[in-house]
């Protein structure tokens, strides 16, 4: 997925795993992240976060969460959102996948 930044420079969005390193930096780490998904709590601070995530994941010049937070145009943050939640999505699957391919091989052994 291709945006355009508020400075004018393209990024082309790959989900990868630095993504989850950027998601520790969440004050409380994943355990206060997880816990803020689930109730709801601090929600613009999530979406921020995600955002924050995501596109520091993609750039090569090191960006600060409220650097990153102003370079993304508000058209672009709902499909951002989207775009990780696909991934993520994606990721659940593969890992169930792996999980029932490695229980299947113990289960011959």
């Amino acid at each position: 997925m291709i945006i355009i930044l508020k400075n004018g420079k393209k990024i082309d969005l790959k989900y990868n795993f630095l993504f989850l390193e950027y998601l520790e930096e969440y004050p409380g780490g994943f355990k206060e992240l997880k816990k803020d998904m689930d109730t709801k709590h601090n929600l613009m601070k999530l979406h921020n976060h995600l955002l924050y995530s995501i596109l520091r994941c993609n750039m090569d010049e090191v960006l600060t969460y409220r650097e990153a937070i102003s370079l993304i145009q508000t058209k672009d943050m709902e499909r951002i959102i989207n775009f990780v939640s696909e991934e993520i999505k994606k990721m659940d699957e593969f890992k169930k996948k792996d999980v029932r391919s490695i229980q299947k091989k113990k289960k011959k052994k």
